[in-house]
């Protein structure tokens, strides 16, 4: 017996509801509506298929804005001057409100992420050109929180916006409808002879076959549900033939998790009521389906999903067990546009399906008339969790449409500076962390201020507020920065609030541990020894390929002077070369001592208590992409003003290149 879409639909919400509370209960409703939007045909009585009659759409409520710009020399009332409606400078593309509005929505939204991430104002054009999806998860954040207001509490520009989104569903919701409606026309024509939209199927039965339609009439047409799922598939169709879409859905949603931790962190110290009261978890939970398909289609695999993957699986199983063609048409269609169509779909049927040919014309045409009014607020402000979370997928998928194209950043990321703030992996402050990514690619990060310099496997660099790494279980984390600790989250919503260490998978698949340091101090401050010590510094540096960098070789006598010191220095040739060696203190280097060893041996008649540079070493790149080169220390004589040996710690550095 096979179901109908609805059927699988209320499958996929009766999952949602008897799975775990938390990220297992969400993420295997977002799974099961991944699998079960695709039509599925229950047999009944054959009756005839009146057609409906088509009509013009007449979309009623708020006006079409007005999308013509003032010219620049004439300011508008509100105080903005537009100069552009879209590109790289701004989030809302083709100022789908009226221009300044949506200025300062999205200037209120990068306040927010420079506040919650607590970054400097110099870095709102970093923000918008590097963060954009963080800025799209604060502006819908705010949105939502428009919505729910009373109407007469609303902002002009909140209720502007309001007006704007509604009007973007309504339409959604009317383009669905219509194309149900042609649908349904065109199976009454030809039933035999109906294939549904590209990426569903339709089981005729046996009504036709040869001799069939004299016996038994015409075959039995598709349910309510499945036609306003062929109309919510092409209304969203966008999610499903752009891949950049796609991720940018899934990426706003991991966004949208970083942002509600730190606002959970700041709550302590009052930032949160200011600028993170709209990071909800109600909103979290409707929005992480999005997340979570976008890691399934693209290949990532559950493990990425934790210990709960199993479960998961098993859930959508269950929910979709009779309908595997359909569950194959979902899938075809893309993960975000399947949920967008369920959140739909179960809004429009509200629990009426309906097969009986006879009773579908009507049915679908009230649908439309309901459409050409629907305003999401009242399902949105629900007390039933399920209905807000179905309006505000629907609300998202509309949303993220108005920001289309989008503009990613480009261009040079910062260079390290010895200013930087160091990772401390294994107890030995580090420039930067080898990591497995998501998709189980080489990743190297470093931090540079409060944001992450990370480098995929091929080289490209790019700024971020956060990366995704692959715990030692397999399981995905994402991770921020916030002072001295991390912020990390895991698709599904899992929230660890403020740690002080991230556990990863280094290149080999082993497990290290990268913390900051407490002082927040340079690396070659962070690596001083009470006593004596030889060091190379900064302790650890990135290379690309051919590029070249300058470390110091650092030395102390603890509590007593610095007199004599012969210092070497080793390398590994085929990873890097030492091009150049300025002494900084009195003495001789020999950068060709031996084909690895560089050595400096010096002395002062005018000894100081406390670290003494004792030269500087130009290294350049040589080797492949993720070659590793240790610059081990040996002291063979260090001696106090007096001539006493002393017994040094020694600090070696490592040149990684990327």
């Amino acid at each position: 017996m096979h179901y109908s879409t609805f059927n699988a639909l209320r499958s996929a919400e009766v999952a949602f509801r008897r799975a775990r509370p938390g990220a297992l209960r969400l993420a295997a409703f977002g799974l099961s509506c991944l699998l079960a939007v695709g039509p599925q045909v229950q047999i009944a009585a054959a009756q005839p298929a009146p057609p409906i009659p088509t009509q013009p759409l007449t979309i009623q409520g708020a006006p079409a804005p007005d999308y013509t710009l003032r010219p620049t020399a004439t300011p508008p009332s509100s105080g903005v001057e537009v100069v552009s409606c879209g590109g790289q400078n701004r989030i809302f593309q083709n100022c789908p409100i009226d221009g300044p509005t949506e200025i300062r929505l999205e200037n209120q939204a990068i306040d927010a992420v420079l506040a919650l991430h607590q970054l400097p104002a110099g870095d709102r054009d970093r923000v918008l050109a590097w963060a954009r999806n963080d800025v799209r998860a604060a502006l819908f954040a705010n949105l939502i929180v428009a919505y729910k207001k009373p109407a007469d509490q609303r902002t002009a520009d909140e209720a502007a916006a309001v007006a704007r989104l509604t009007q973007a569903v309504r339409q959604k919701r009317v383009d669905a409808a219509d194309v149900a409606i042609g649908e349904y026309n065109k199976w009454a024509q030809n039933p035999c002879a109906y294939s549904p939209p590209a990426g569903f199927s339709y089981d005729r039965g046996t009504a036709c076959a040869r001799g069939a339609n004299q016996l038994f009439g015409r075959p039995n047409p598709p349910s309510r549900a499945d036609f306003q799922a062929y109309g919510a598939a092409a209304a969203y169709a966008t999610y499903a033939s752009d891949a950049s879409l796609r991720a940018l859905s899934g990426d706003t949603a991991r966004a949208y998790g970083t942002l509600a931790g730190l606002g959970a962190a700041a709550a302590a110290g009052g930032v949160a009521a200011a600028v993170g009261a709209g990071l909800t978890v109600g909103t979290l939970t409707a929005i992480q389906p999005f997340l979570i398909s976008t890691i399934l289609v693209s290949g990532y695999g559950l493990g990425v999903l934790g210990s709960s993957g199993a479960a998961l699986a098993t859930s959508a199983s269950a929910a979709t067990a009779a309908s595997s063609s359909g569950a194959l048409g979902a899938i075809s269609l893309g993960g975000p546009v399947a949920i967008i169509a369920a959140a739909v779909v179960i809004g429009v049927v509200q629990g009426v399906n309906v097969v009986n040919a006879a009773e579908l014309p009507a049915r679908l045409q009230g649908d439309l008339s309901v459409a050409q009014n629907y305003d999401p607020t009242s399902a949105l402000a629900s007390s039933d969790a399920d209905t807000s979370a179905r309006a505000t997928q629907e609300l998202y998928g509309a949303f993220l449409a108005l920001t289309l194209p989008d503009y990613p950043g480009g261009g040079a990321v910062p260079a390290p500076q010895p200013s930087d703030t160091p990772l401390v992996i294994g107890g030995v402050p580090t420039r930067s962390m080898q990591y497995l990514a998501w998709d189980n690619s080489r990743h190297s990060a470093r931090l540079s201020g409060g944001w992450w310099v990370d480098t995929d496997a091929v080289g490209n660099a790019r700024l971020t507020l956060t990366v995704d790494y692959l715990e030692p279980s397999g399981r995905g984390w994402t991770a921020g920065r916030l002072g001295n600790q991390f912020q990390t989250t895991s698709p599904g919503g899992a929230n660890t609030g403020l740690v002080d260490a991230l556990t990863y998978q280094n290149w080999q698949g082993g497990a290290e541990t990268a913390s900051l340091p407490s002082s927040n101090a340079p690396v070659a401050s962070a690596r001083v020894a009470k006593g004596p010590y030889v060091s190379v510094d900064p302790g650890s540096w990135t290379l690309t390929p051919h590029a070249s960098t300058t470390l110091q070789v650092d030395a102390s006598a603890g509590t007593r002077n610095l007199g004599a010191w012969t210092v070497d220095v080793t390398y590994d040739p085929a990873v890097v070369q030492v091009s150049q060696c300025v002494l900084a203190a009195p003495g001789s280097c020999n950068k060709h001592f031996a084909p690895n060893t560089i050595r400096i041996e010096g002395g002062t008649t005018n000894p100081h208590v406390g670290p003494r540079t004792l030269a500087h070493l130009t290294f350049t790149a040589v080797g492949e992409r993720g070659a590793t080169s240790t610059l081990s220390v040996a002291a063979p004589r260090l001696n106090d003003s007096t001539g006493a040996p002393l017994t040094a710690t020694l600090n070696p550095g490592r040149i990684t290149i990327e």
